[in-house]
């Protein structure tokens, strides 16, 4: 009986035994199910890796060629720059250092190509300098436009220095077109008996106040061989009767004025037939005529027995304009 009992425990204890060993199979068999798995998935993952790195490796090398050949491309401006640059073909030369520097500014050959345009920079501020010298010691304005012509066919000049240039042209070339019809109406008496040149307008320079009264003034110049240059005003009566003026008076709107007195022998008179003639002829001073033509309307008087005031006609206007344009020009 006894001996039954251990047996039967013995069947108990190893029925626990093995329901305990097949528990762990199960979890182990989970656990590996589990880790095979999630090495799947890592190999998976491990190949995607490695292909995301064989893409990158294959960027790196295409990116390394590009450098490489950008490379060449920028070394290949700057040796262009460089060649136009000794051949002083100074705008194709900062053509080629201007790509460079803004197409490829880490590039080496960047630093030198901004030394290159700022050596260029400088022969243009030169050049600019040298032709303003030229343009204001000519002495007048077809000879300044021939200059700059010239300058701006012959010279480097940036292209902040070429549009100022080509403004001054601008400016110049609308001067000489003025000269030109200023020219028209002025002629040059010339002399040489006493070694002087007159320039006169050919323009009207009368006016008729009323049917028996007539009244002419006119601004020229006298320029003497020697150089010196005066204005002179001419004024003419012509009319029925004797006014004997003594003095001419020109006023501005801006207030500048002219006196002059006229007296023998600037002043003269004589009798026709018919009419009665009275004029004169004198010095007048060259900033007094500046300010008085600053005025867009001018008047004037004559003073003496009898007193007449009228202003200036447009055609009478326009010829004093002109005279002084042209006393400008006259070195």
């Amino acid at each position: 009986m006894k001996g039954f009992i251990v047996v039967l425990i013995a069947f108990f204890a190893l029925s626990a035994q093995g329901c305990v060993t097949m528990s762990k199979y199960d979890e182990l068999k989970d656990k590996n199910a589990s880790l095979s798995a999630e090495r799947a998935a890592l190999q998976q993952e491990n190949r995607k890796l490695k292909e995301e790195a064989d893409s990158l490796k294959k960027s790196r090398d295409s990116l390394q060629g590009d450098l490489e050949s950008l490379k060449q491309v920028a070394d290949y401006y700057y040796r262009m720059g460089m060649e136009h640059f000794e051949k002083k073909n100074y705008r194709s030369a900062a053509d080629f250092f201007e790509t460079v520097t803004d197409r490829y500014p880490l590039h080496p050959a960047a630093k030198a190509s901004r030394e290159k345009l700022r050596e260029i920079s400088a022969i243009s501020a030169e050049n600019y300098k040298k032709t303003l010298r030229s343009i204001d010691a000519a002495k007048d304005a077809k000879a300044k436009l021939d200059i700059l012509d010239n300058d701006i066919s012959e010279r480097y000049f940036s292209r902040e220095d070429s549009e100022k240039l080509l403004h001054r042209r601008e400016i110049i070339s609308n001067e000489v077109s003025l000269v030109e019809e200023m020219n028209k109406h002025i002629i040059m008496e010339d002399d040489p008996t006493h070694s002087v040149r007159r320039y006169r307008t050919t323009r009207p320079t009368s006016q008729e106040i009323s049917q028996e009264k007539a009244f002419a003034v006119e601004l020229y110049i006298t320029h003497q061989y020697a150089g010196k240059k005066r204005y002179r005003i001419k004024a003419r009566y012509s009319g029925d009767g004797w006014i004997s003026y003594d003095s001419l008076q020109f006023r501005g709107e801006n207030g500048a004025h002219i006196d002059i007195i006229c007296k023998y022998p600037e002043k003269l008179s004589r009798m026709g037939e018919d009419r009665i003639f009275e004029w004169s002829d004198n010095e007048v001073d060259e900033d007094k005529v500046s300010k008085l033509l600053k005025s867009d309307s001018i008047s004037v008087r004559f003073g003496g027995g009898y007193k007449f005031s009228f202003n200036l006609n447009d055609q009478q206007l326009t010829a004093f304009r002109e005279i002084a344009k042209k006393y400008s020009t006259l070195k």
